[in-house]
């Protein structure tokens, strides 16, 4: 609701809340919080930090399987993954977590 009513404020406190719930650990809340962060109207940079922090820990968690079952989640996650891990391929030596 924030990004349609362009209120910056709540967006940046969104935000910064989302990074204390997914933190530098290797872990997802669930598979529920990655839909519904991709099927309500949340803010494009928080979809990409999760997205980020997947493509991060699922190139060295050695459990991938568990990563790889947030791919079917919601559609427009498992595409944007599929891209960042291209991305990623191509233009970094070394895959930094979002947070740094």
């Amino acid at each position: 609701m924030a990004g349609r009513l362009m209120s910056p404020g709540p967006q940046v406190l969104a935000y910064n809340e989302l990074r204390h719930v997914v933190s530098r650990l290797p872990r997802i809340r669930s598979r529920e919080f990655v839909s519904s962060l991709f099927s309500e109207d949340s803010s494009f940079s928080m979809q990409m930090y999760v997205v980020e922090h997947v493509a991060y820990w699922i190139r060295r968690w050695r459990e991938t399987e568990d990563w790889a079952r947030l791919f079917n989640v919601h559609e427009r996650f498992g595409m944007e993954m599929a891209l960042a891990i291209v991305r990623s391929d191509r233009t970094k030596p070394v895959f930094l977590h979002p947070a740094d």
